[in-house]
């Protein structure tokens, strides 16, 4: 796929949160556009990742393929 040049994350963001695809591949156009937009975005990134390793974000989040139990607040039914 070719993602067309923008003149600012803001026209590539529009773009691709319009695309008529997977999110997978909306995300991968915004990636590109944004690498070619802005060059230290690869390297920040990097950083991000290595530093929400470090700390083990994400490590009590539900499995894929597992069920998430929802909270009260989010189902509408309240404490009783």
């Amino acid at each position: 796929m070719t993602t067309p040049a923008f003149g600012s994350l803001g026209e590539a963001f529009l773009y691709c949160r319009d695309m008529d695809t997977s999110l997978s591949e909306r995300l991968d156009a915004f990636s590109s556009a944004t690498r070619y937009l802005n060059p230290g975005y690869p390297e920040a990134v990097d950083r991000l990742v290595r530093r929400l390793k470090a700390y083990d974000a994400g490590k009590a989040a539900p499995k894929p393929g597992s069920r998430c139990r929802l909270s009260p607040c989010l189902t509408n039914k309240g404490i009783s």
